[in-house]
């Protein structure tokens, strides 16, 4: 023990609850190989462990820590003890196939902007309700709200896309559950989105042009 009182950091354990809540949450926050060789196996010394498919992370661990504190706003953990819980099988992804057209680029924003919301008007402490809190990406959301694609397809179909399906028309297999508090409800915070906007500047021979740039904004939620 320091001298003042405290143990020392490498000396601190966390508890077996806590380090289990966070390694699943680590699980359900990241996506499944779709790969069906992508599976890996852990050894450590004569101890096997079953082999796992690979997950991947599509966003910086720091965002994932950002989003567990929001998610669990009654723990005080530090980013590096979140780090020390990732499970063995989770690896960063570093290829990302999309389209990075300025549609899909500021639904992709939206969406993470909708996500915030949707986490802090319903605190995961809500022992009552089914709801889920949203994917955690744009592309996940697009799929839960859709009927499954047919085998060997890559695009939904069209009454799927334009709404005129029976199945999942409407939004119907979205779930729509809020639960506000007297801390969490609409209009008690402020958060920041992201859009695209057109910014009109001047050349040296007085001649207008427009250039596109990513604004920051502040909304109530």
């Amino acid at each position: 023990m320091g001298i003042n009182g405290r143990f020392p950091r490498k000396d601190m354990k966390l508890v077996e609850a806590v380090k289990g809540l966070v390694q699943t949450f680590w699980h359900d926050n990241t996506r499944p190989s779709s790969n069906t060789k992508d599976v890996l196996k852990h050894c450590r010394g004569s101890h096997h462990t079953e082999p796992h498919v690979k997950h991947y992370l599509d966003m910086t661990q720091t965002q994932l820590f950002e989003m567990f504190k929001v998610t669990h706003v009654e723990l005080r953990l530090g980013q590096r003890s979140f780090l020390k819980c990732k499970p063995w099988y989770v690896r960063i992804n570093t290829i990302q196939n999309t389209c990075c057209c300025r549609y899909h680029i500021e639904f992709d924003l939206y969406y993470h902007t909708f996500a915030h919301i949707r986490r802090f008007l319903h605190p995961n402490h809500v022992q009552e309700c089914s709801s889920t809190v949203p994917p955690m990406s744009s592309k996940d959301f697009i799929h839960s709200i859709m009927c499954l694609r047919k085998d060997g397809k890559t695009h939904y179909l069209k009454q799927c896309v334009d709404g005129s399906c029976n199945n999942c028309g409407g939004l119907s297999l979205w779930s729509d559950c809020i639960h506000e508090s007297e801390d969490q409800a609409f209009g008690n915070a402020i958060v920041e989105k992201q859009n695209y906007q057109y910014e009109t500047y001047q050349l040296n021979d007085g001649k207008e042009r427009r250039k596109i740039k990513l604004v920051t904004s502040q909304v109530n939620c």
